[in-house]
């Protein structure tokens, strides 16, 4: 099953994307087990991962370089619904801040963009 993605270009800091996206899922990120790990939040079934920066380049309907944080959303029993909808509300999250954001579903393409 591919995963939703959520990519914010935001001229905060780490943390405080983190503190925006925390608060619209009414949970915290912790750390990962090891250093190489990225933060991770539960809500149900669906894990959200927080990486400050990403490997993706630019493709057709993909232009993912402008965007400096990626958030990976999955959810573990493969509910699609379930994991669209979270990513829905870490993208409106981030939105609602004013910072310019792209959804996408295993990284082939858009879903959405703001602006």
């Amino acid at each position: 099953m591919n995963e939703h993605d959520v990519f914010v270009a935001a001229e905060r800091p780490a943390p405080v994307v983190r503190a925006v996206i925390e608060a619209a899922l009414g949970a915290a990120f912790t750390p990962g087990q090891a250093p190489e790990l990225p933060v991770a939040l539960a809500t149900g079934t669906t894990m959200v991962f927080f990486h400050d920066s990403h490997p993706f380049e630019d493709d057709v309907d993909f232009p993912v370089t402008r965007y400096r944080y990626w958030v990976n959303i999955h959810d573990t029993t493969r509910n699609t619904e379930r994991q669209l909808a979270t990513a829905r509300c870490v993208f409106d999250a981030v939105t609602a801040e004013g910072w310019s954001a792209m959804l996408s579903y295993g990284t082939q393409g858009h879903l959405a963009i703001y602006p």
